[in-house]
């Protein structure tokens, strides 16, 4: 749990402070995708939007597909090839799309993925659409392992499922995944 704030004050968010609750979101995307090391609690900087000097390149690449906030999202990862990154939901927010136009995101994300030797995390913001999403991808468990990350703010817990696939997997992964079902089951 890295930010709460009691239900009772956030009936009260204002704009700005929505837009913070958001880029918070983002900053834990950000620092999941290792773009950025994470605060705690999360706070924006100064230039809190360019990339920092002097950072290592992340040893794995990242493909997210975020419930909402894919804006706040794109501003955080500008310099680490957003499209790219947010590829794996078309750069649209997941909460607009049908579960079928985001499976079809995600299945071509990973398909026309471009193994940079580097380990693959797919980032799933949980909401009632990613457990069949999810459950396409349990009978490739083998070559991946997978984990989950949580925060809470405005009284709201946010849940990411990750899944991480090692350098040495991610052709037989992608071949396997080519082979899914091009509807969602």
């Amino acid at each position: 749990r890295l930010v709460d704030l009691p239900e009772e004050k956030a009936r009260f968010l204002t704009p700005r402070i929505l837009l913070l609750g958001l880029s918070f979101v983002s900053l834990v995307i950000c620092a999941v995708s290792g773009a950025a090391q994470p605060s705690n609690p999360p706070r924006l900087e100064r230039d809190e939007f360019n990339r920092a000097e002097g950072a290592p390149d992340a040893t794995y690449d990242t493909l997210i597909s975020p419930r909402d906030a894919t804006t706040v999202v794109h501003l955080f990862l500008h310099d680490y090839d957003d499209t790219r990154v947010l590829s794996f939901c078309g750069g649209t927010p997941v909460i607009i799309m049908t579960q079928q136009d985001v499976w079809s995101h995600n299945k071509r994300a990973i398909v026309d993925y471009v193994p940079q030797r580097k380990d693959l995390k797919l980032i799933w913001e949980s909401d009632p659409k990613t457990k069949r999403r999810i459950a396409m991808f349990r009978p490739l468990s083998e070559l991946a392992t997978a984990d989950s990350i949580s925060f809470s703010f405005g009284g709201r817990v946010r849940i990411f499922y990750v899944m991480n696939i090692p350098k040495r997997n991610i052709q037989q992964f992608q071949e396997r995944v080519r082979a899914l079902p091009a509807t969602l089951l």
